[in-house]
């Protein structure tokens, strides 16, 4: 875009924010490809880490409660 800007100073020098989309248009062999995988594993990594997050907290406050009990027991 810059090159072109220089050319013709009509032109502005930034890109608009769906650019990629009339560069698709540009060519059309080129194309975007989703993986469902990708995101599949992705999501199931988010849940897993709630999953380890929520039991590592209950592991902290079983803890906190043991060592509360032992504080108050002595």
């Amino acid at each position: 875009m810059y090159l072109r800007s220089k050319r013709d100073p009509k032109i502005g020098k930034t890109i608009g924010a769906n650019w990629h989309l009339a560069f698709l248009d540009r060519h059309p062999t080129l194309g975007i490809k989703y993986s469902r995988q990708i995101e599949h594993t992705r999501a199931q990594a988010q849940q897993d880490y709630f999953i380890f997050a929520t039991f590592f907290e209950r592991v902290c406050i079983n803890y906190c409660i043991i060592v509360l009990y032992m504080y108050i027991k002595d």
